[in-house]
């Protein structure tokens, strides 16, 4: 009878013992899926943290870019309208130099053919920075802007040609000058589209086209 009660207790702590060891196992184990949830959270979230961040600085490096280049633009093309400005008034004042000292038979003096060369050879300083500007444009600034600066120039330097000392011709010259003159106003619009400034009608700053350019070169007097 003893042996059967000494039994049935073993049987019945055993069974306690057992079903304790299975919860207590059981909540381990949940708690430790847990935390591995948990920690594994904490890993998407720090990945995800990392992702963002990297994309914040790709903007942030492209937008920088952007501006970057956008201010850069807008240096370079403020700097060609101030050395178009001067080259235009150094072309000009050439042109009239060279009507006041030009006689029938030529030059009215040495004189007057020396300072009217000096004259010359500060347009033909600046068919040099226009030149340079040229390329530095190619780099940074639009289509519409870079061809209507290179008919510019080109307008420039057919000029500048026709003032040549030893074979000047008065009537080429005023004619790619007034083409120059033109193509100026042009490149002035071009180059405030570029970088944003409003036009309130791009007809009335004149802006023109490489076409009608050409087209009104096939009665060139320089050529004739």
């Amino acid at each position: 009878m003893e042996k059967l009660i000494a039994w049935a207790l073993t049987t019945l702590v055993s069974a306690f013992v057992g079903s304790y060891l299975a919860g207590y196992l059981k909540k381990k184990g949940e708690n430790l899926a847990t935390k591995e949830d948990v920690g594994a959270l904490i890993d998407q979230t720090r990945q995800l943290t990392q992702t963002t961040k990297e994309i914040e600085a790709k903007i942030d490096d492209q937008m920088w870019n952007r501006q970057r280049h956008w201010e850069l633009k807008k240096e370079t093309l403020i700097e060609v309208v101030k050395t178009i400005a001067k080259a235009e008034y150094s072309l000009k004042h050439a042109i009239v130099s060279l009507n006041a000292v030009v006689g029938e038979g030529g030059f009215k003096s040495q004189l007057a053919r020396d300072t009217f060369s000096h004259e010359l050879d500060a347009c033909i300083d600046y068919v040099v920075a226009l030149d340079g500007l040229r390329l530095l444009m190619a780099l940074i600034t639009d289509t519409q802007s870079l061809t209507t600066f290179t008919d510019m120039k080109e307008a420039y330097n057919k000029t500048v040609l026709c003032l040549d000392v030893k074979d000047f011709n008065m009537r080429g010259a005023k004619y790619h000058y007034e083409e120059f003159a033109k193509l100026v106003v042009s490149f002035h619009t071009a180059a405030r589209i570029e970088i944003g400034i409003p036009l309130s009608d791009p007809n009335k700053m004149g802006l023109a086209t490489s076409q009608s350019t050409q087209s009104s070169a096939a009665q060139d007097p320089a050529q004739k």
